[in-house]
């Protein structure tokens, strides 16, 4: 299969030269897009001469930014489209085997993304599949031969939500999302504190900063407007817990509340895009 990557950065970690190297062999080639205001990183010549690189000083996001390397995939008759965090990486191998379970897949020619495990809880050692589950970006790979011009990445999202999106518009033009639950990625899903709850136990709490926070207010309720056939992928539990963990843990829970309030608001206004 011929595999290019891509990756989005922005203020890179120092791993990340690590995570690249950790897939780097099983692409044919890998787009990088510097998200970053000024452009400070330093890559050995083993990623420079197997890479497309475009800076520009400014945040495009994550869609944009996606449609791009779709684009640039598809007119270098790439047929599959790695997608990846900077925070992400492959264990050895699973790469390889990952592929190979894309090409033995029966049902190849229906499918518009195949993903895998980013969380112990998520991961079980068998060999099955999942048919139309939501995907996140990184470690998916997209199948570039049966998208047609309606499936892509919605840039008015900018960043948060684009992933699951691009999974319901899939399965609108009947298309699935194939997860393979025992492939394990390497992936940090966001700042995770030990906390005291109320009733002073302690937990693990992912907490987003106020600004990530108002895009997935502002794009969950945009996104149950723009599928409304599909509400039961929706619950309210998942955006009153994001809310809650940012009010009470945060640190600033005004600043919070104003951004949440800024989100819905924006919401009901129209108003897309980067804020």
């Amino acid at each position: 299969m011929k595999l290019a990557g891509a990756i989005i950065i922005y203020n890179p970690p120092n791993e990340l030269v690590d995570n690249i190297l950790s897939y780097l062999d099983e692409i044919e080639i890998l787009y990088i897009f510097n998200n970053s205001t000024e452009d400070t990183i330093s890559l050995p010549v083993s990623i420079k001469n197997k890479m497309v690189y475009e800076h520009t000083g400014e945040n495009k996001g994550i869609a944009e930014r996606l449609n791009e390397a779709v684009k640039m995939a598809k007119l270098a008759n790439y047929d599959y489209l790695l997608t990846m965090d900077q925070d992400s990486s492959f264990n050895p191998k699973d790469l390889f085997y990952y592929k190979l379970k894309i090409e033995n897949y029966l049902f190849n020619e229906k499918v518009a993304m195949y993903g895998i495990a980013h969380s112990i809880k998520q991961f079980k050692n068998s060999n099955d599949h999942n048919d139309k589950n939501k995907l996140i970006t990184s470690g998916s790979i997209i199948h570039l031969k049966v998208l047609n011009k309606e499936i892509k990445f919605d840039e008015k999202l900018f960043i948060d939500n684009v992933d699951f999106d691009f999974c319901f518009t899939a399965w609108n033009h009947n298309l699935n999302t194939i997860f393979f639950n025992d492939l394990l990625l390497n992936h940090k899903m966001g700042e995770t504190r030990k906390i005291i709850t109320p009733l002073f136990q302690k937990k693990d709490r992912t907490i987003h900063a106020p600004l990530r926070l108002y895009y997935i207010v502002r794009n969950y309720f945009y996104l149950r407007n723009k599928h409304p056939h599909l509400k039961e992928y929706f619950s309210l539990n998942i955006i009153s817990n994001e809310i809650k963990n940012g009010i009470l843990y945060g640190g600033s829970p005004f600043e919070y509340i104003s951004y949440i309030i800024r989100g819905y608001l924006h919401f009901l206004n129209g108003k897309m895009g980067k804020l």
